[in-house]
């Protein structure tokens, strides 16, 4: 890539993203990302590493969203935040920065296809000024999402690199965009499998030839990242998934039409509704399937039909269809979709087939250039916010405002034990009899502990949701689980405790990620080196 082409793509970029730039930030649907970027940072500062569970959530009675919910944009905001940048400004700062992170990696996965400069900035312009590039960012506020699509080419151009050419270098690097997607955004990775697996198809001479170097790859991606992804698979059976598949969050809900994919221009800011008058655009945008329709019909007239474009757009299509309500019997057929809730999520992974079946366009570079410029000129309407508002944590997350935004879906990640979801905030203080003389009180994401005295034994209830992450200390002495959230406290002067630990999985899947880490920088040391 030579200055030139680095130049013109970072002017797109930011061509796409300059509306962020003043101080502030915008509205979005998703609001409650800022209080969980604040309370993981908050998290991470009280001790916890990696955080799996917060006391300051869910309405103040705590919630295991961390250990839920894939880490990355929150672990990065929490970098930001660490500089003095407000959790609000982290999250757009994420956003600006995986932009550019976006139209450089779909560039270079391009190139690899193509071999021409102008084509790579043509598919790659495409890729980024996607009009539910535009929902993600400006209408939904899905960060995570919004983030694995952007890392989607990198771990794609160099897992392809590494597969052609291995060696430890492009194996560390491989391994560490690997890991920063798998961290992004679980029903991203998990929709976009068969993309990888079609890469593995086309590139499988190579694969062949360097098999042992592609296992250590996987057998190393699965375990680094065994710290998130063992809880969430085995644990996940703990909490209530009503909150997460049912009511509003049923996909048969969510269905969009072909008018609303091929045709409709609507934009607005509003929600995904049951049938076609959704408040948000599902476009996937004029040229955007326009010009790969076009490049089929010309392979298939002179007989002559690439298999890797086949593949772009079969995969395409088949993306597209499963966001059709035709689609119903494939969703009945595996329950386990009912998690990605919206059946239109599946037009983020078509947006960037299509986008790449443009390798394939033969054109001077003048005219890649000017159709790159349509691009923009065709969809750039749409990235702009709706309203306005300064961003600080002060303002944000000030005592008023941080209840109500510690309870946004509450109900996500809700254990079973924990019983009822709350509908009002927990009690700022121990809810304790008259009798009994508070002498001490602190709450943090990780600890709740009041001391107390009292001339008699009493009940109270505890203002916290059950979950098996937490133990309670009555002084130094451990106390056996609770059951219920009505405790009986002795006489006399004391000390109650309730501190947020881990599960035996949880420390078993980072001993396993922790030591892989350890053999993966072992195996790249060079053989001299090992001794």
């Amino acid at each position: 890539m030579n200055k030139f082409t680095f130049f013109l793509l970072s002017v797109f970029a930011l061509i796409s993203v300059y509306r962020l730039l003043p101080s502030g930030i915008h509205t979005f649907s998703d609001e409650m990302h800022i209080f969980r970027a604040y309370d993981y940072h908050q998290c991470l500062k009280d001790g916890q590493l990696p955080c799996r569970y917060t006391l300051t959530s869910g309405f103040g009675y705590g919630s295991p969203t961390p250990n839920f919910y894939p880490p990355l944009t929150y672990l990065t905001s929490s970098l930001f935040q660490a500089l003095t940048i407000s959790a609000a400004d982290s999250l757009k700062l994420i956003i600006i920065l995986s932009t550019f992170l976006k139209i450089l990696g779909a560039y270079l996965l391009v190139f690899l296809i193509s071999k021409s400069s102008s084509i790579s900035i043509l598919a790659s312009t495409a890729y980024l000024f996607a009009p539910y590039a535009a929902v993600n960012i400006f209408v939904r506020g899905a960060f995570a999402e919004n983030l694995a699509l952007s890392l989607l080419p990198l771990t794609l151009y160099f897992l392809v690199k590494f597969i052609r050419s291995p060696s430890r270098f492009v194996f560390l690097v491989t391994v560490l965009f690997t890991q920063l997607f798998l961290l992004s955004h679980h029903l991203t990775v998990i929709s976009t499998l068969p993309i990888f697996l079609l890469f593995l198809i086309y590139n499988r001479k190579y694969l062949f030839n360097n098999l042992r170097w592609f296992l250590f790859y996987l057998i190393f991606s699965v375990l680094l990242s065994a710290w998130f992804y063992l809880p969430l698979i085995f644990e996940t059976s703990q909490i209530n998934l009503t909150a997460l598949t049912g009511g509003y969050f049923d996909f048969n809900n969510h269905f969009i039409s072909l008018y609303q994919l091929f045709i409709r221009t609507f934009w607005g800011y509003g929600a995904s509704l049951w049938g076609p008058d959704d408040g948000l655009s599902f476009s996937v945008g004029y040229l955007h399937w326009l010009l790969p329709l076009l490049l089929l019909v010309y392979f298939l007239l002179r007989r002559r039909l690439p298999r890797l474009f086949l593949g772009f757009f079969g995969l395409g299509i088949f993306f597209l269809f499963l966001t059709h309500q035709r689609s119903l019997f494939i969703w009945q057929l595996f329950p386990a979709l009912a998690i990605f809730q919206f059946p239109w999520r599946f037009l983020g992974p078509t947006v960037f087939l299509f986008s790449l079946t443009l390798s394939f366009l033969k054109l001077k570079p003048i005219y890649g250039y000017l159709i790159a410029l349509l691009f923009i000129a065709f969809n750039l309407s749409f990235f702009r916010p709706d309203l306005w508002r300064q961003a600080t944590n002060s303002n944000l997350l000030n005592p008023t405002n941080l209840p109500s935004l510690s309870g946004q879906a509450v109900g996500d990640y809700w254990y079973k034990m924990a019983g009822p979801l709350p509908t009002s905030s927990a009690p700022t203080s121990p809810n304790l009899p008259a009798s009994v003389k508070l002498t001490h009180f602190t709450k943090s994401t990780s600890k709740y502990l009041f001391s107390y005295s009292s001339p008699n034994s009493f009940y109270t209830s505890l203002p916290l949701a059950l979950a098996p992450e937490l133990y309670y200390r009555l002084d130094s002495s451990r106390l056996p689980p609770l059951t219920s959230t009505t405790i009986n406290l002795p006489s006399g002067t004391h000390t109650f405790t309730i501190l947020v630990g881990k599960t035996r999985l949880q420390y078993l899947s980072e001993f396993i990620s922790l030591s892989s880490l350890v053999v993966m920088l072992l195996f790249l040391l060079p053989h001299d080196r090992k001794k």
